[in-house]
């Protein structure tokens, strides 16, 4: 369902992507007892905290749009923001309930009778994805059906950042996302052109532009601090053809208490190269954001005590353009380097 968006994304953010019990290579149980919305928020619940996320933006389409937003009621300081793919929040009328529950009856009931063929046509559903049709019938008939307008009357008080998503053409679910647009505080809403129920699967050039720009105004990636992290591991597996590619061209390289300057890649590349002696680093923090990121690390040669040091980096268009490392004291620099430093 979201291989192309988890390809679009993984670049510069961390993407897990779940398959609900009963679907695709998650466990498919024959009880029906262990599918549940209870057990489902459970199992997201689990895999955030698995994965350490401590908040996330949470992207759900059709079923899994309606659990996120059961997930940001029940775990509200979770939820950094909320991505809704063709999705609705439910209804608040009996009737309307009792419409979708035997709509989801019917769904079951076709997958008993005609196990995965019952999925033909159906783009986000494809039989290849799923190893059977009895997880399947389960969640539609324990997870899919509603029992109260819980989630609908709360709408207004979930206030994250929210983007839903609809397809053109999809009919059954353009009212209700325009319903969830209009309620929720901060939700904006997409309708993909020419797409039906499934938008990241059939047109996911679309799809993907739209949620790059949201998530680029609700939750830049922090550039800077994965790129200096990779930075600090490839150095220290002196790793200097992958070390260049971390670097701007024009990267500058300052050592304020020995007044040392390296200018641009090839050079700094080299300063390292060279550098004598069995040395090794080993960060104690890194923090960062998007532009800008400070490693405290131990610096050690051989078998001599480490010294602790500081580096500030820059960081634009994804290249490390600046670094400047500071040490405890003031030392003068060692001979043999004088071809690849400047003073200043």
């Amino acid at each position: 369902m979201f291989a192309k968006t988890v390809a679009a994304l993984a670049d510069d953010r961390t993407v897990v992507a779940w398959d609900q019990l009963g679907h695709g290579s998650s466990a498919a149980p024959d009880d029906p007892g262990e599918y549940s919305v209870a057990a489902s928020l459970a199992a997201m619940r689990s895999l955030l905290q698995e994965a350490g996320a401590d908040h996330a933006v949470l992207l759900g389409h059709s079923l899994g749009g309606y659990l996120s937003l059961e997930y940001a009621l029940a775990h509200p300081d979770d939820v950094r923001a909320l991505v809704l793919v063709d999705t609705g929040p439910g209804y608040r009328s009996d009737r309307g309930r009792a419409q979708w529950n035997e709509m989801a009856e019917r769904y079951a009931a076709g997958l008993d009778a005609r196990g995965l063929q019952s999925l033909s046509g159906s783009p986000e559903l494809s039989a290849a994805h799923h190893p059977g049709a009895v997880g399947l019938a389960h969640s539609a008939r324990h997870v899919l059906p509603q029992v109260d307008g819980h989630v609908i009357e709360a709408l207004p008080s979930i206030a994250v950042p929210t983007l839903v998503v609809v397809g053109e053409l999809d009919e059954a679910f353009l009212a209700g996302s325009r319903y969830m647009a209009e309620k929720m505080p901060d939700a904006e809403l997409a309708v993909i052109a020419g797409a039906g129920h499934a938008p990241p699967v059939t047109h996911p050039a679309e799809f993907n532009a739209v949620l790059r720009a949201f998530l680029a105004r609700v939750d830049p990636p922090v550039v800077a601090l994965a790129l200096v992290g990779r930075f600090v591991d490839t150095l220290e597996r002196r790793q200097w053809d992958e070390l260049g590619l971390l670097l701007h061209p024009d990267v500058v390289y300052e050592v304020p208490q020995t007044r040392e300057r390296i200018r641009g890649r090839q050079r700094y590349v080299q300063f390292n190269r060279e550098y004598p002696g069995d040395w090794h680093l080993s960060p104690h923090v890194v923090l960062g954001d998007d532009r800008r990121a400070v490693v405290w690390f131990a610096w050690r040669i051989a078998d001599a005590p480490p010294a602790d040091g500081i580096a500030f980096f820059e960081v634009a268009d994804g290249l490390i353009t600046g670094i400047t490392d500071f040490w405890p004291e003031a030392y003068e620099p060692p001979p043999g380097r004088e071809h690849l430093t400047e003073r200043y």
